[in-house]
C-alpha cells in the first residue's frame, strides 16, 4: 500500500479515520475509564461500541463512542462516517458530506479498506483485544 503522506504522516488512503462497529466491556476506578474492544470471545455484558481509528498503517485506536443499543451503534457510524476528514480536504470535513450509500460506493470504487483487526495481530493471537485507558477529569 503507498498511501498518502500529510502533514508529515503516512495515511491508508484519504480517510483521515476509519469507524468500526464493535462490541466493547468497561471498567472504571476513581481515576480513569477502560474500554476494551473484544474482537472474538465476546463476554456476556458487553456494550455496542463504534472505534475510532487514525487510518495510518498502524490504526491508532483515537477514540471510543457506546451505545444503548446496535442499532443506536449503526446510526451513529452512518451517520458520522461520511464526515470523515480527508488529506485531500487538507484535512477538513466534506462541506457537503455524501450520503451514507454514496459514502459506501464511494470506499468501494476506491478500493478503500476499512479497520481489520487480523491485520494487526499475529496469526497465533489468542482472543485479540484492543484497549483505551483515558481520565475522567
Amino acid at each position: 500500500m503507498t498511501g498518502i503522506e500529510f502533514e508529515g504522516e503516512l495515511y491508508n488512503d484519504d480517510r483521515m479515520f476509519v469507524l468500526y462497529l464493535c462490541k466493547c466491556t468497561i471498567e472504571e476506578d476513581d481515576d480513569s475509564v477502560s474500554t476494551t474492544i473484544h474482537h472474538e470471545d465476546v463476554p456476556v455484558g458487553f456494550i455496542w461500541s463504534v472505534a475510532t481509528f487514525k487510518n495510518t498503517p498502524r490504526y491508532k485506536l483515537y477514540k471510543i463512542d457506546h451505545f444503548e443499543s446496535e442499532d443506536e451503534a449503526k446510526a451513529y457510524l452512518s451517520h458520522v462516517e461520511p464526515t470523515t476528514p480527508q488529506t485531500s480536504l487538507g484535512g477538513q470535513s466534506p462541506n457537503r458530506p455524501l450520503s451514507n450509500q454514496d459514502y459506501d460506493d464511494w470506499k468501494d470504487e476506491n478500493g478503500f479498506k476499512e479497520y481489520d483487526y487480523k491485520a494487526m495481530f499475529l496469526d497465533d493471537s489468542v482472543n485479540p483485544k484492543d484497549r483505551m485507558t483515558r481520565s475522567k477529569q
